[in-house]
């Protein structure tokens, strides 16, 4: 009778650590979901009290607070919630409190920026176009003869395609010959060394040409040739859009800008740059990057984001060129 009380005491203990446990368990896992997801509002909200922190932070390092209400947060995109993390601002107001001025200015002008374009981000995010239209202007797009057209291979092309056909077969030659003639593997190895040198020395030769063509021309002239094609860029915009092409006139003043900053020689030229990679190329925070990321923004909805353009995006686009032409 006393070893079944024993063991009915110990069981009803056992019973009630576990109960405890699995009840904090519980616990520890929902401490993270009790906070509700923002909406589009509330984040935008949110962002703006960060802009102000990271305002304060650059005015004063005493300000600088990384524990200063800058929390994760969870944002409700028409049902689906993403978690968004803000160790990268913690980390800069921490690092900031430490820095010198002039450091903790220029860390705090780029934490601005990235917070204005999360804004800018959920404000082209709410007003985009559903997925079904966006669909179908790009079947549109694809539908146009040009992407239909097949055209056979040039001459030219099909010239360099058997030369470089012989080329692997004489390779292949070579790889059958190569156990019995050793010697080979010398003479392949210098004829490529060679080949080599000779391409340097032709890009060497080359740059040098180039360089002395761009020393030999007035700085004035060029700025002045690069200048002339912005203001062609711009004259295109007016024609465009005095027959109501608002999405092209707005490619055209964006180009306008490109063209004008790279004659100041912000950046040299590169066409394979995406439009958010010529931010980055100018000094943080500075009046030109932010009409120029105005500008983008704008050309990047309409041009890429396939949205319709009017009257108003235009004036705002024009008015972006004319703030990069007086700074």
């Amino acid at each position: 009778m006393i070893s079944a009380l024993r063991a009915a005491v110990i069981l009803a203990a056992f019973l009630t650590i576990g109960t405890h446990t699995v009840a904090r368990a519980e616990v520890s896992e929902s401490q993270p979901n009790d906070r509700k997801p923002l909406s589009h509002d509330q984040y935008l909200a949110q962002l703006s009290q960060l802009q102000s922190i990271v305002a304060s932070c650059k005015a004063s390092a005493a300000a600088c607070d990384a524990e200063n209400s800058v929390d994760d947060v969870a944002v409700d995109d028409g049902g689906r919630v993403f978690h968004l993390r803000r160790d990268w601002l913690r980390s800069a107001l921490t690092d900031a409190k430490k820095d010198n001025d002039a450091d903790r200015a220029t860390l705090m002008a780029k934490a601005s920026a990235r917070l204005q374009d999360d804004a800018a981000e959920v404000s082209a995010a709410e007003s985009a176009p559903s997925t079904a239209d966006a669909r179908n202007k790009a079947d549109a797009i694809l539908d146009r003869t040009e992407f239909r057209a097949v055209q056979q291979n040039s001459y030219l092309s099909q010239q360099i395609a058997a030369f470089l056909m012989g080329i692997q077969r004489g390779l292949d030659a070579a790889a059958r010959h190569l156990p019995r003639a050793p010697w080979l593997v010398l003479v392949i190895e210098w004829m490529f060394l060679g080949g080599a040198a000779a391409g340097l020395l032709i890009w060497a030769w080359r740059t040098t040409q180039q360089q002395r063509l761009a020393l030999s021309a007035p700085s004035d002239t060029r700025q002045a040739m690069w200048q002339k094609e912005s203001d062609d860029w711009a004259l295109r915009a007016e024609t465009e859009a005095s027959r109501g092409e608002w999405r092209e006139a707005v490619h055209c003043l964006y180009w306008a800008a490109i063209v004008m900053l790279e004659g100041r020689r912000m950046w040299r030229a590169n066409r394979a740059r995406t439009p958010r990679e010529y931010l980055p190329l100018l000094e943080a925070g500075s009046p030109r990057q932010t009409a120029l990321g105005g500008l983008t923004r704008i050309f990047e909805r309409i041009w890429y984001g396939l949205r319709p353009a009017n009257r108003n995006d235009f004036e705002r686009a024009q008015a972006l060129l004319e703030e990069l032409k007086a700074v």
